[in-house]
């Protein structure tokens, strides 16, 4: 394909070249080598794609989102996403940005706490109880981590000049705060609390902590200047919300409220913040069908 484009080019001045999803069937480097080629021999490249490798290929000025609404395509201009400089946007844009801008429903949390554990939650519940929860994978759900309750409210805004729906899970905000998220995000659900670490130990049932922590023990994973804090049979549920306190300090980030989350056998045994969140979102993405007239009391049975 590369050798035809090039004779073209070759033959005719000022070329125009038009691809559809470059990326097919392709590993991401042979996908970033066709892009640049076809730009390199041609006086105008056009191309459409869902690949993140090819979209880094490009600055936020040459890219546009198209949306189709009722049979009626449209496009919105990209920018810069908020809070990244122009020298670090391919790493920030692939690992943050590109699913974002692809999906159609965007969720934005605080941190990366949040974003392992909303994640593990759904796919969990999804397992559970697939009446009334779904994965965000299936939902088309893209999580973005905004790594700071400030830049909710900016990223808000840059997904929905974007076209997207955006859902927002964030700690307990101070009125102001609180105002600019809401004028953001087209759905908000804010913590009755301050830590989502703390949230989720006061939250979810406890033999679901006594089962997690236990486990945590049995395959050595507890961290050696803990010992003191150990986790046992017979340790009562203040010990092991307090030693699990510690533990998820020490490993901050690194997913272990997730593994609490997703070791829990349904919604019951879940924080009921997190249930109640990634139900409305289910509903939002995939409304429950309208119920049945009601049926006049005199109308003749059949």
């Amino acid at each position: 394909m590369l050798a035809l484009l090039s004779i073209i080019a070759e033959l005719k001045q000022n070329v125009i070249f038009a691809m559809e999803e470059p990326e097919t069937a392709l590993p991401p480097h042979t996908q970033k080598r066709i892009v640049n080629s076809v730009r390199e021999k041609s006086a105008q490249a056009l191309f459409t794609s869902h690949s993140p490798y090819v979209l880094e290929e490009f600055e936020p000025a040459q890219i546009k989102v198209l949306k189709r609404a009722n049979g009626v395509l449209t496009s919105v201009p990209a920018s810069l996403p908020p809070t990244i400089k122009p020298k670090a946007y391919k790493a920030e844009f692939r690992a943050r940005f590109c699913e974002a801008i692809l999906a159609k429903y965007v969720l934005i949390v605080e941190g990366r706490t949040e974003l392992d554990a909303m994640q593990a939650a759904a796919r969990t519940l999804s397992q559970t109880d697939p009446q009334h929860f779904k994965s965000l994978e299936a939902l088309g759900v893209a999580v973005i981590d905004a790594r700071s309750d400030t830049q909710v409210a900016p990223l808000g805004n840059f997904f929905r000049a974007l076209g997207k729906t955006v859902f927002a899970v964030f700690d307990k905000q101070d009125e102001a705060q609180l105002a600019l998220i809401k004028a953001a995000v087209d759905h908000p659900y804010e913590s009755h609390m301050k830590g989502f670490e703390s949230l989720v130990l006061q939250g979810t049932n406890q033999n679901a902590i006594r089962r997690y922590a236990l486990n945590v023990v049995a395959d050595g994973d507890w961290p050696q200047h803990l010992t003191p804090l150990m986790p046992r049979a017979e340790s009562d549920p203040a010990a092991l919300t307090s030693a699990l306190t510690q533990f998820f300090s020490w490993g901050k980030g690194s997913g272990q409220a997730a593994d609490l989350l997703a070791s829990c056998t349904g919604w019951q045994e879940m924080p009921e913040y997190v249930a109640r969140c990634l139900y409305g979102i289910f509903r939002v993405v995939e409304p429950a069908p309208p119920a049945p007239p009601a049926t006049p009391a005199d109308a003749p049975s059949a």
